[in-house]
């Protein structure tokens, strides 16, 4: 008799949470861009897909190589299965209860851990719209069950394209919204220091639930970390670099600035919000820094001015 298999989902999801009604359920306004069939035109069809029996580590490749932060986790038919996202990587390699995995069962042992099936660390059943469905069914989707992306489906489950919260951004009518930078954004920012572990900063992400979080050096900001980029690190194959042992401890001590992107984009907080989607697209980001007179006051993500646009105040 086979084993049922409990739901897995995500315990954090405060990016844009806030923006929900006291009933749970979001009100849209006719910001958002409508037309027939808008499913059918809007969704990227060139997805890019693990499988369940799919080792991590070539998930991680997958997705460095991809530049890829979710992934729909499918079957031989093309029937989404369930989700695999960099959270979820980054929750198994050191950051939260998944890698009671990798300690139980593998000892620690790096090589033996990088196999373990993506079903095992997968996020399920799929959270999925149809493709005959409104972009509006999309955005309820995210902002009610915490996702960056939505698989689209035929009436049968089968894949058929794959909607993010930043496509959904790029898709806003309105430039000029009214609505300024710092009435949106994360004000109680968590960040990183330069000097502190890989280990450290993937429980932070866990903990707190963000993918994304500024390091700093000498009280000021230095660059971001992305969930992404330590996926990147594992998927890259770089973190054998500083496997002596073949115990993941050994690259979990790593210093986060030698992972971290130097690179970021800031907007001030008076900015409208219009513009700060607008830097985003520009920049294919889905963060900026909210920055004023030298100092970070504030972090703005795609799904916070999702919700500022989507949303009735």
């Amino acid at each position: 008799m086979g084993v049922s298999r409990v739901p897995r989902r995500k315990k954090h999801r405060p990016e844009g949470y806030r923006w929900l009604r006291s009933g749970g359920t979001p009100s849209f306004t006719n910001r958002i861009y409508k037309k027939p069939s808008e499913l059918y035109y809007l969704a990227k069809r060139n997805v890019v897909t693990a499988t369940p029996m799919m080792p991590v580590g070539i998930v991680a490749r997958i997705m460095d190589r991809s530049n890829r932060r979710i992934l729909p986790v499918v079957d031989s038919n093309n029937v989404v299965k369930g989700m695999i996202s960099v959270m979820d990587m980054v929750n198994y390699l050191g950051g939260g209860e998944l890698f009671g995995i990798v300690e139980n069962r593998y000892k620690k042992n790096i090589y033996w851990a990088l196999g373990e099936p993506a079903r095992s660390i997968m996020s399920y059943p799929p959270i999925t719209v149809q493709v005959n469905k409104t972009l509006e069914n999309v955005i309820e989707k995210m902002i009610i069950d915490g996702v960056g992306a939505v698989p689209i489906v035929t009436e049968k489950g089968v894949l058929f394209g794959i909607i993010s919260e930043r496509d959904v951004v790029g898709h806003i009518a309105e430039k000029d919204v009214g609505v300024k930078v710092k009435e949106v954004m994360t004000t109680s920012v968590i960040t990183v220091n330069v000097e502190e572990s890989l280990k450290n900063t993937m429980e932070k992400m866990v903990k707190y639930g963000f993918r994304r979080l500024p390091v700093t050096f000498d009280h000021s900001v230095w660059g971001i970390i992305r969930a992404l980029d330590i996926v990147k690190f594992f998927g890259s194959n770089t973190v054998f670099n500083y496997v002596v042992n073949g115990s993941i401890d050994e690259p979990l001590k790593v210093k986060i600035g030698e992972i971290a992107l130097k690179e970021y984009y800031t907007i001030h907080p008076d900015a409208d919000v219009g513009e700060a989607a607008g830097l985003m697209s520009e920049k294919n980001t889905g963060v900026l820094l909210v920055v004023e007179n030298s100092v970070l006051k504030g972090i703005v993500t795609a799904r916070d001015i999702l919700m500022a646009l989507a949303l009735e105040g």
